[in-house]
């Protein structure tokens, strides 16, 4: 899914219900980071981090921001959250959520 792709309220609830993806999209607001980075980061094994990261980047919700080599010259991605900040509330009226964008990187460097 494209980075410019409108995140939709039902993609955000679902992450935001998942304690594993509340943790991953925490982790990639400040900078970008590798799934390894995630894992240790989260405390959840790295098959795990793989497999939420996946369903977060399938909703758009993560993005490679770049890819970089390891010491041995092997490739990865780093990933960073397309949100910065997120809310959810529940009340008698039914659930809301809110969400700011994170500018992307094209977005970033067109403001320079």
């Amino acid at each position: 899914m494209d980075h410019r792709t409108p995140l939709r309220d039902e993609d955000i609830e679902e992450a935001l219900s998942s304690s594993a993806h509340r943790r991953i999209l925490a982790t990639c607001i400040r900078r970008p980071v590798s799934v390894k980075q995630i894992s240790e980061t989260t405390s959840l094994p790295l098959a795990s981090a793989y497999r939420n990261v996946r369903a977060l980047e399938d909703r758009g919700l993560l993005i490679v921001e770049r890819s970089a080599l390891t010491v041995d010259g092997k490739p990865y991605d780093l990933y960073r959250s397309r949100i910065r900040e997120a809310s959810l509330r529940v009340s008698g009226d039914g659930v809301q959520v809110d969400w700011q964008v994170e500018a992307s990187v094209e977005d970033r460097l067109l403001r320079m």
